[in-house]
C-alpha cells in the first residue's frame, strides 16, 4: 500500500483553500505603501482566478483525489511574489488566459464547436491585450483545439479569427472612448519590442523575477518525469489536458529564454500553467524527493512572502548587479 506523506495530507485537505485564501488576503493588503485599492483588486482578480482553476480541474477530472490544492497554489504564489503587487496587467491576462483554457478543456463536451472555439480565442484576445507576448500561443491554441475537438472546421479557424478580432475591436473602442488611443502604441511597441538574445539581456532583467522562472522550470521538469512515469493512471483525455499544460509551459519558457525583458510580463500565466500540473505532483506522489521539493517551494515561498511584508520597493536587481561587478 502507497505511504500517504504530509505533503499529500495538506494538499488532500478540505481547508487548505480556505485557509490560502485568508493568507493570500493578509499578504495583498498588509504591506506598508502600497495602493490598497490596487491591493484589493489584485486580490479579486486572483480568487476568481483561483476559483475558474478550480472548475478546471474539477471538471476534466485532473485529479483521482478529492483536492483543490491547483487554486491555493496559485492563490498563495502569486500573494507571496511581491513584484506582482499591487495589481499588474500580468494578472488580469492569467485571469482571462484560465477561463480561455476553461473553455478549450471542455470543447469536446460542447454540442457546437465553433461557437466554444469563439469564446475561447475571444478570451485569449482578452489576456493577449494585457500581455501581448502571449499572442505567440495563438498558433499552439488552434492545434490545441484541432485536436481537443475533432472534427476541426474551417468555420471554426474564421471563429477563432473573429473572436481575436473582436477583443481588439472592444479594446480600440474603449481606448477611443478614454481619449488614450496612444494606449494602441504602446502596446504595439511591447509586442514588436523583440531584441536579439544576449547575456546582458539577463544582467538588465529582474534577476530576482529570473530566479522566480529558474525555479519554476525545474519543477515543470521534475513534475513532467514523475507524470510520464504514472500516466497509465489516467484516462486519455485526462492525458491530453496534462500534455496541453506541460507544452504551454515550455512555449512561455522558451519565451524568456529567448527574450528575458518579457520574464516579468509573463510570470502569471506561467504559474497558471504550473499549478495544476505542481498540485498534481503534490498531492498524488509519495516519496521523499517530492516531500523535499513541497517543503523547498513552501520555504521558499515563505521567504518570498516575508520580503513582500517588509519591503516596500521589492526590486532587488540594483544591488545583485552591483555584487556581480565587483
Amino acid at each position: 500500500m502507497q505511504q500517504t506523506r504530509v505533503q499529500n495530507r495538506i494538499c488532500r485537505s478540505r481547508g487548505l483553500l480556505t485557509s490560502c485564501a485568508v493568507l493570500a488576503l493578509a499578504l495583498w493588503c498588509l504591506p506598508l505603501g502600497q495602493d490598497k485599492l490596487g491591493s484589493a483588486l489584485g486580490f479579486v482578480v486572483c480568487a476568481l482566478t483561483a476559483y475558474v482553476l478550480a472548475e478546471l480541474c474539477n471538471s476534466n477530472s485532473l485529479f483521482r483525489v478529492y483536492t483543490r490544492s491547483a487554486s491555493s497554489l496559485f492563490i498563495f504564489s502569486a500573494a507571496c511574489l511581491g513584484f506582482l503587487h499591487p495589481w499588474q496587467p500580468a494578472i488580469m491576462a492569467a485571469f482571462f488566459l484560465t477561463a480561455s483554457m476553461y473553455l478549450l478543456f471542455n470543447v469536446d463536451r460542447r454540442a457546437s464547436l465553433v461557437v466554444d472555439t469563439f469564446h475561447v480565442f475571444l478570451l485569449l484576445g482578452a489576456a493577449c491585450l494585457f500581455v501581448p507576448q502571449l499572442v505567440v500561443l495563438i498558433p499552439f491554441y488552434y492545434i490545441s483545439v484541432a485536436l481537443l475537438g475533432h472534427p476541426f472546421s474551417f468555420k471554426a479557424f474564421c471563429a477563432g479569427i473573429v473572436g481575436l478580432m473582436l477583443a481588439a475591436g472592444i479594446a480600440l473602442c474603449v481606448c477611443y472612448l478614454m481619449g488614450k488611443l496612444s494606449l494602441t502604441e504602446s502596446w504595439w511597441a511591447e509586442l514588436t519590442g523583440l531584441c536579439a538574445w544576449s547575456v546582458e539581456g539577463y544582467l538588465r532583467a529582474d534577476l530576482l523575477v529570473l530566479a522566480c522562472w529558474a525555479i519554476m522550470i525545474l519543477l515543470t521538469l521534475w513534475c513532467g518525469i514523475y507524470y510520464i512515469n504514472n500516466r497509465n493512471k489516467d484516462k486519455l483525455r485526462v492525458r491530453a489536458r496534462y500534455l496541453f499544460l506541460f507544452v504551454q509551459a515550455i512555449v512561455l519558457a522558451l519565451v524568456v529564454a529567448l527574450q528575458p525583458q518579457y520574464a516579468h510580463s509573463l510570470l502569471a500565466a506561467m504559474m497558471v500553467s504550473l499549478a495544476p500540473v505542481a498540485a498534481h505532483y503534490f498531492t498524488l506522489s509519495s516519496s521523499w524527493l517530492c516531500t523535499g521539493a513541497f517543503f523547498l517551494t513552501l520555504l521558499l515561498l515563505c521567504g518570498m512572502a516575508v520580503l513582500t511584508l517588509t519591503l516596500s520597493d521589492l526590486n532587488l536587481n540594483d544591488e545583485i548587479n552591483a555584487i556581480l561587478k565587483l
